[in-house]
This record gives structure tokens, sequence and C-alpha cells, in this order.
């Protein structure tokens, strides 16, 4: 995605704007499945580059996971594959990515699963 992007008013969703994205990187006969990969894995949303993130300074990039964030996911997927909920307490120092990427996978799950709706608390304002 270039780095001067802008919100385009004519995209009614998230599902088309994904489905312009995949379709803009791909051939038509590698679209389709690209997105029944995604469906059955929302988080390569994140591996393949296809969810963004607003800097600091506001620019526009690929979410690119640290070491951090790399090792919270993990033990997310790990206590998935054991079918049970996913409940972690996670001490962490300011700046580490932890809350960016809780809130990716949450994204991801949440945009390509029907019926599924999710919240975000805080207890400040920033």
């Amino acid at each position: 995605m270039p780095s001067n992007f802008k919100p385009n008013p004519n995209i009614a969703s998230l599902d088309n704007y994904l489905r312009e994205e995949i379709a803009n990187r791909l051939s038509p006969s590698d679209e389709r499945n690209e997105r029944i990969e995604i469906a059955k894995n929302p988080l390569l949303l994140i591996d393949k580059g296809y969810l963004y993130i607003l800097t600091k300074d506001e620019q526009l990039i690929p979410l690119k996971e640290n070491r951090a964030q790399k090792k919270i996911r993990a033990k997310i997927e790990e206590i998935r594959a054991t079918g049970k909920p996913v409940r972690l307490w996670i001490l962490k120092g300011r700046q580490m990515g932890s809350s960016t990427e809780v809130e990716g996978l949450i994204f991801c799950e949440t945009s390509q699963n029907p019926n599924v709706t999710s919240l975000i608390v805080a207890d400040q304002l920033d």
C-alpha cells in the first residue's frame, strides 16, 4: 500500500476493502485460494501484510511482528491448540507492541468470522 494511502469512500465495508487489496496483489486464479486460506486462518492477514497500522508519525505501514509480539502470538496459538479459551495476563513495559498485537489479532478474528463482535476496553483515553 502506498504511503499516500487515503481511505476510499467508495469501499462500503472492510470485506470489500480486503477483496480489493487481495485482487490488486494477486492474479484472478490465485485470488480465490488466498481468500479461502485467510478465511481458514484469519491471522494470515498479519503474515501476508494485509493488516496495516498507523505509526506515531502518521505513516501507514504493514504490521510486522516484533519478537515480543511473536511470543504473545505463539502463546495464544499454543492455548488455542488445547481447545481452551485464551486468557492471558501480560505484564509489559511500554512500547513493546503488546497492545498493538492483541488488537491486531482481535481484528483479524472479528473481521473474518461472521456473527463475531469484539470490544477493547481501556482505563485511560490514550
